[in-house]
């Protein structure tokens, strides 16, 4: 039997959340960090998670969440402003995504695999990446396509269209969509610095480009069939 897209792990961080966020249209004021890394069309974010035209926002940048209400969750790296937004088919509520992709700590890159954390600094996936490494490295699938994150395949929306990534237990044994340009190189040396919490020193993180051409200027309306969006200047 196939189990819910929330995890008994979810559940806890979404009590978490929901007891530090002080009830409904209100944020944690301490400062928080990216659980994945995650991926931005100018200041704008879906829970679609496209990567066509979106620069990476590194795993483990401190944030201040300022909003998390309805559909779409506000926040900051000081230096700029980005909002989060829920695609109009996902059926994980916006209390479930603040504590998917925000938390008190940083998240352990270094204690998985070799894999994983090329995948990670590449915000890509690779053969033999585990579930939990794909998850830092992508940020998580859209429910819409995969339901629950027991499935042994995976669907995203990279940069030239559908990418599926296929499990063999709790290891990728196959990918298909990304083709040679998209796949991580054995040996690869990473595109995204994954950050520590010392190693800003304080200063606000600049989104590291992944060949986007998104600017501030773009405001995604709405997604259609396939994940792709339509934006306004």
């Amino acid at each position: 039997m196939r189990h819910s897209i929330l995890s008994s792990t979810s559940l806890v961080l979404l009590a978490l959340a929901l007891g530090a966020c002080g009830g409904p249209g209100h944020a944690p004021t301490e400062q928080q960090f990216t659980q994945t890394n995650l991926r931005a069309r100018g200041n704008q974010l879906t829970s679609i998670n496209e990567w066509r035209g979106a620069t990476v926002l590194p795993i483990c940048t401190p944030v201040q969440v300022t909003v998390a209400r309805g559909r779409q969750i506000h926040f900051s790296t000081g230096a700029e402003n980005y909002r989060f937004v829920l695609y109009r088919r996902t059926e994980v509520p916006v209390e479930a995504q603040l504590a998917r992709y925000f938390g008190p700590t940083c998240p352990k890159v270094d204690s998985l695999t070799p894999t994983d954390q090329m995948g990670i600094r590449q915000a890509l996936p690779a053969v033999g990446m585990t579930r939990q490494g794909v998850i830092m490295a992508l940020g998580y699938p859209p429910d819409h396509e995969t339901p629950t994150l027991e499935d042994d395949e995976w669907t995203f929306w990279g940069s030239s269209g559908r990418v599926t990534v296929q499990f063999d237990g709790q290891y990728v044994k196959s990918i298909d969509g990304l083709g040679d340009a998209g796949a991580v190189p054995a040996g690869a040396t990473g595109m995204v610095q994954v950050q520590t919490p010392g190693s800003t020193g304080g200063t606000p993180v600049t989104p590291v480009s992944n060949g986007g051409q998104g600017g501030s200027t773009l405001e995604i309306v709405e997604h259609g069939e396939g994940g792709a969006a339509t934006v306004v200047e």
